[in-house]
């Protein structure tokens, strides 16, 4: 998982960024979209160039080192106060693609 402020590679289980001190307090984070690469990370690259925080949850087994399937989703999480932003903004892109 990377902290959402500051890109760095941080472990699942703590509360601070140790790079940054941001605070990543899940409560305050909500699902945005369950997608599959590599529509991950360019929704996630769309965001954070408008200035939108994004949490990537991705399932992650060692184990198997390609995933296919229910393996392969990713969750983008956003702050629950810039949800409907970063949703307006996701529905922007898809009327463009269309």
């Amino acid at each position: 998982m990377t902290c959402p402020y500051c890109n760095q590679t941080i472990s699942r289980n703590i509360n601070i960024c140790p790079h940054c001190q941001a605070p990543l307090n899940k409560s305050n984070w909500v699902k945005l979209v369950t997608v599959f690469p590599p529509n991950d990370t360019v929704l996630e690259s769309m965001l954070r160039g408008c200035g939108i925080p994004v949490i990537i949850e991705r399932a992650e087994v060692p184990q198997f080192p390609i995933t296919i399937g229910p393996l392969a989703e990713s969750k983008l999480l956003v702050p629950a106060e810039r949800l409907q932003e970063a949703r307006q903004l996701i529905e922007t892109q898809l009327e463009i693609e269309e």
